[in-house]
């Protein structure tokens, strides 16, 4: 009897090694499909808007090929446009209608995918952490190669890239910044989004960013520890109906900032996430053009 107890214990013993084992499996794979969007590559560019455009390449410091769109209209003021996770520069719900806001405007237009996303190199997306370095390659690229364009920089992005654009409010090169449905609280964006992209339980995120950090050499940071340090000229934007990031999380960067006296702006719409462009179109235009002609 007491071998065949120790037996049982020994059996019960294996299944739940196998159920961890297969727990914990299961959370690489989550943070690997997490991490390894599938690329988004459209059939339309520019000159489908009427821009003249010529395709670009330019490599980060850490060797990742980044590959975008250049759009140049002669000007000294240029406008580079950040796309967020799991799109690309070919995003028609943003991207598209953002090149057409600009149509009209005196600025060259730099779109470039970011790493692990659309034509650009990189096997992970860091989801706002080495996406920075992306953003800085471009800036760079744009001084060596036209630097008679940069004599006035703004930056738009969307979601990851409006967070991403919000580090590069850092840069002195960088004059103003859009940021439209920024995450803030990244901890709790990606667990809502944990839901929103893959339908699975909000609550696994705080398992699988353990294992994320471990494997895949990811730094999540919370945005709002970059708020007092900012002092280039914002425009935030965020949608009440955001079910990933809450307006209220914006607002409390939102009011850190203007602590400092900065021009900061912040525009609420009833949209959900980054559809405040597609909602309503006219007034985002005349938002956006009024705050870059301000700032550039």
């Amino acid at each position: 009897m007491v071998i065949e107890g120790f037996g049982g214990i020994e059996m019960l013993f294996y299944i739940l090694s196998a159920v961890i084992l297969i727990f914990f499996i299961f959370l690489g794979y989550v943070s690997h499909k997490m991490t390894r969007p599938e690329r988004m590559i459209g059939d339309w560019t520019p000159e489908d808007i009427g821009f003249d455009y010529e395709k670009v390449s330019f490599k980060t410091v850490d060797d990742v090929i980044i590959k975008g769109w250049w759009i140049d209209k002669g000007s000294d003021k240029t406008v580079i446009g950040l796309h967020g996770y799991t799109s690309s520069k070919w995003y028609e719900v943003y991207m598209k209608p953002l090149l057409d806001i600009l149509k009209d405007e005196d600025y060259n237009i730099l779109y470039f995918d970011f790493r692990a996303h659309g034509e650009s190199g990189g096997k992970r997306t860091t989801i706002g952490d080495k996406e920075y370095l992306d953003l800085k390659a471009a800036v760079e690229w744009l001084g060596y190669e036209h630097s008679h364009s940069t004599q006035k920089l703004g930056v738009i992005g969307f979601s990851m890239g409006a967070m991403t654009a919000l580090k590069g409010s850092l840069d002195d090169r960088i004059d103003c910044v859009v940021a439209d449905s920024p995450p803030i609280d990244l901890d709790a964006t990606s667990a809502r989004s944990m839901d929103y992209f893959a339908g699975l339980p909000s609550f696994l995120y705080h398992l699988t960013k353990p294992v994320a950090v471990l494997l895949f050499d990811i730094d999540y940071e919370d945005m709002l520890s970059y708020a007092d340090s900012i002092d280039t000229p914002l425009l935030l934007i965020g949608g009440e109906n955001d079910p990933i990031v809450k307006l209220s999380e914006i607002r409390e960067f939102y009011e850190i900032n203007r602590k400092n006296d900065n021009d900061i702006k912040i525009w609420a719409t009833e949209a959900e996430h980054v559809r405040s462009l597609k909602e309503n179109p006219n007034k985002y235009k005349d938002r956006i053009t009024l705050f870059l002609k301000r700032n550039m």
